[in-house]
Parts: structure tokens; sequence; C-alpha cells
């Protein structure tokens, strides 16, 4: 079962790290002021279809630290054989696996833009708590993103689904602490 924990942790490094990358690119001041809405402020039925929160600034910023964080995988396979042990039959010291992060970092951040439209269509207003999406948005789209390069045991998907509503509510509130985001949600 460790086994199976970590190699989910290692496969998916690049999506959760990605997940926060919004929260830490609104708080590096030259990119402050790049705060396009994904959404074009425009709407569906009279209501924004993913609002302002959910920025090209974001989702940008989300592909490149996941395509970031798969490099560094890259690297480490490269030079420790442990990750074999825990790569689920993917080759990291294939380039593919930075396309595979980029495509995850993209998967988290579209997975929360999907759930932001749907929040927005039922006037959930944005920054407000909508468990349990809040917590899985991220993780569909990313586990969506990964079927191209890997297919894992449905054990592993729901096992991961799991650790993240540990990681994800853990992660917000650690970053409200050190005062990166306004809730602890």
């Amino acid at each position: 079962m460790i086994h199976d924990i970590l190699t989910i942790l290692w496969i998916f490094l690049p999506l959760g790290v990605a997940n926060t990358s919004p929260v830490l690119a609104n708080n590096i001041p030259v990119l402050k002021r790049f705060t396009q809405p994904l959404d074009f402020n425009k709407t569906y039925r009279s209501k924004r279809i993913f609002g302002d929160h959910k920025t090209i600034r974001g989702l940008l910023a989300g592909m490149l630290v996941g395509g970031i964080v798969a490099c560094i995988q890259f690297l480490i396979a490269h030079e420790f054989d442990w990750s074999n042990d825990y790569s689920a039959g993917l080759d990291y010291t294939s380039p593919i696996v930075i396309f595979m992060g980029i495509a995850l970092g993209f998967g988290a951040l579209a997975g929360d833009a999907i759930k932001s439209f749907f929040k927005r269509q039922i006037n959930v207003p944005p920054g407000e708590s909508w468990i349990p999406f809040d917590q899985i948005d991220f993780l569909l789209g990313g586990l969506l993103a990964s079927l191209p390069f890997v297919i894992l045991p449905i054990g592993y998907y729901i096992t991961g689904i799991l650790i993240g509503l540990v990681l994800h509510p853990t992660i917000n509130f650690i970053a409200w602490v050190l005062h990166l985001q306004d809730k602890p949600y």
C-alpha cells in the first residue's frame, strides 16, 4: 500500500504543485498585473462563464509549473534508479514526461475552471467553498489529462482522489497561514 501511495504521489506530483501555482503567481509582484480572465468577461445565461479568479496567468503558471516539476523528475530519473520503482511503467528518462507534466498542469487548472463554471451557474460566489467539488476538480481534470500518457489501475485513481481530499485542504490551510490566500479553504 505504501508503494502504491508513493507511486501516485510521484506520478501526480506535477498536478499537485501546478494546482498551487495560480496562488503563487498572484503573489509575484511583476505578474500581478496579468489578470485577463479566461472567459474574457463573457457570460452564459447572464452569468460569468468562469469569473475573474480564473485567469490566463493562472492557467499558464499551472502549465509552466507542471512542466518544471516534470523536468525535475526527468533529471532525477537520470540520476537515481529508485524513481523507476514508482513510475508505474512510465519511462521518466524520456522527455515525454515533460509533456505529461504540462498536460497535468493544464488538466488541473482546466478542471478548476470547469468547476467554476458550474459554481457561477448555481450562484456560488467566487472564493466560497463548494465541498467536495473544490477538493476534486483539479484532480479529475489532471487525471483525465494523464490518460494519453499512462493508464493506471482504478485503485490508483481512487487512492489518488482520497489523498487529494486530505492534501488539498491541508495545503490551503498552510497557504492561508502564510498569507498566500485570503481564506483557509
